[in-house]
């Protein structure tokens, strides 16, 4: 479910620089149900900040060779521009913004689309102090399974060094 005020622009944009955004609606298969189930876990039971206003981002990307998946929390959807996303996905009444390239092993196209306003990003300039408190898990994709190669969360931080310089 979309909230109401997901689908308003960014706060500090004047209207002008507004624009209609239609996000392709994917479905997340069951083989990643567990790892999402954990990340909003680990997000629900931190007392850092109030989950009921967050989502979250996925970014599949090419990083030094390896393909990289980056999932991390919006922590006010009602400040996020979904102008730099290609699509959206829902998992336990959370919103995931997608953006990258499709991963046909994890997620299945729809025929659906939700629209939002965003902010024309030749205006839209990040702010991550509103967007994130740094949180993030990372995600080498090999033979169709996400391997984990990193994290910053409620519970500390990890990243394997066999990968440093990935990301």
């Amino acid at each position: 479910m979309v909230e109401e005020e997901t689908i308003c622009i960014p706060y500090r944009y004047p209207p002008e620089d507004s624009i209609d955004v239609n996000l392709e609606k994917y479905i997340v298969k069951k083989t990643l149900h567990p790892v999402f189930d954990s990340i909003i876990h680990s997000v629900e039971t931190c007392p850092e900040f109030d989950s009921s206003r967050a989502g979250f981002t996925l970014i599949h990307e090419i990083s030094k060779g390896y393909p990289l998946v980056t999932i991390s929390i919006v922590k006010y959807t009602w400040c996020y521009n979904t102008a730099r996303d290609n699509a959206i996905f829902f998992h336990k009444g959370y919103n995931f913004y997608y953006e990258g390239g499709f991963i046909d092993a994890f997620f299945e196209k729809t025929s659906e689309f939700v629209q939002f306003k965003g902010v024309d990003m030749d205006k839209y300039t990040s702010d991550f102090t509103l967007n994130t408190p740094g949180f993030y898990w990372r995600y080498i994709l090999k033979k169709k399974r996400l391997q984990n190669i990193g994290y910053n969360n409620c519970n500390g931080w990890w990243s394997d060094e066999k990968y440093k310089g990935v990301y």
